[in-house]
């Protein structure tokens, strides 16, 4: 496995919005799915750059991390330790982290009925 890389979301879209298809083309599950897997799968540690975008949405956001974890792809101190976000807002930042984390509960809370 390479060590690192660096995934420009810019080069992606300016702007990343939406969920899935249902809300355009690039949206967070085609970036998830297409995108970070497979540097996931390559790389051991994946940046994730959204310095040049013109901003991003919750939902984009919770279906690229959250939908992470959802999927059973990667557990949740895993993508916290493999995946780091560059972002200029750490409020964002910390979003993310509670996407995960909230994905990582649910997941757990379900598998315990």
């Amino acid at each position: 496995m390479k060590t690192e890389t660096t995934l420009d979301v810019s080069e992606y879209t300016d702007l990343p919005i939406g969920r899935n298809h249902l809300d355009g083309p690039k949206n967070g599950a085609d970036y998830r799915d297409n995108h970070v897997i497979p540097a996931l799968d390559e790389y051991s540690t994946v940046k994730i750059d959204f310095t040049k975008t013109l901003g991003t949405t919750p939902s984009f956001l919770e279906e690229l991390f959250g939908g992470l974890i959802r999927s059973g792809y990667i557990d949740t101190s895993n993508l916290l330790n493999r995946v780091h976000v560059i972002y200029k807002y750490e409020s964002v930042k910390n979003n993310i982290k509670k996407y995960i984390i909230e994905a990582g509960d649910h997941l757990e809370k379900n598998r315990k009925k």
